[in-house]
C-alpha cells in the first residue's frame, strides 16, 4: 500500500511523482491530504501557523507518522524510510519519520540510497526508469515549509550541507574508525 500525504511544503513534482511511480508497481494507492489535521492540531495548541518553526515542521511529520502507524495497524507493518545520514545528523523528527515499525534503511547511508533506487528503477525498467530518476534528480528535502506555486522553498543540503561529504565521514568513522587525524588528509585528497 502506497500512502501519499500532501500538506503545506508538498511540491507539485514529488507529489506527481509519489503518484506516477505507484501506478506503475501496481501498488495500492491511498492520498490522505494532512493539511486538515495539522491546522485543527496548530489550533489546539496555539500555532501561528504563519510562524514556520520547529513546531510547525514537526507538526506535519508527527502527524504523517501518525496515519501510517494506524493504517499499519489495519493491514501490516510501517517501513521506514529514514537512512543512517539523517539518523546520525539528527535531521528527522522524533516520534515522525524517525519511527517505524521495521525501518530497513536505518543503517544505509543516504548516498548509497540514491545508488540502490537507481538499481531497483532499472532492474523494474520501462516507464518506472524516467520517474526514478526525476526523483533522484528533485532536490533532497522534508517538504515542510510551503511550497511556492508548487516549488520547493527548502532543501536539505542547503542547511546540512552535501550529503556526499556527510556520508564520506560516516563510513571512514565507522566502518574504520578513523580519527580526525586521519580524517582531514583523506577528506582534503577526496574533495579538493
Amino acid at each position: 500500500v502506497g500512502i501519499t500525504m500532501p500538506g503545506m511544503g508538498t511540491g507539485s513534482r514529488t507529489l506527481q511523482n509519489a503518484l506516477k511511480l505507484m501506478q506503475l508497481i501496481g501498488c495500492t494507492t491511498k492520498t490522505i491530504p494532512i493539511g486538515k489535521a495539522v491546522a485543527q492540531h496548530f489550533d489546539d495548541i496555539g500555532q501561528d501557523p504563519e510562524k514556520h518553526d520547529i513546531a510547525y515542521e514537526n507538526s506535519q511529520a508527527r502527524e504523517r507518522t501518525q496515519i501510517i502507524m494506524d493504517v499499519a495497524n489495519q493491514i501490516g507493518l510501517a517501513l521506514g524510510t529514514g537512512d543512517l545520514s539523517e539518523l546520525a545528523l539528527g535531521w528527522c523528527t522524533y516520534n515522525g519519520d524517525q519511527m517505524s515499525m521495521y525501518n530497513m534503511s536505518a543503517s544505509v547511508p543516504k548516498t548509497l540510497i540514491q545508488h540502490l533506487v537507481r538499481y531497483a528503477g532499472g532492474r523494474l525498467g520501462g516507464d518506472v526508469v524516467p520517474v526514478v530518476e526525476d526523483i533522484l534528480d528533485t532536490p533532497i528535502s522534508p517538504e515542510l515549509i510551503p511550497s511556492k506555486e508548487g516549488e520547493l522553498t527548502q532543501r536539505t543540503e542547503d542547511t546540512l550541507g552535501a550529503y556526499a561529504l556527510h556520508d564520506f565521514f560516516l563510513y571512514h568513522m565507522m566502518d574504520s574508525g578513523a580519527s580526525p587525524l586521519k580524517l582531514y588528509p583523506m577528506a582534503k585528497a577526496a574533495f579538493n
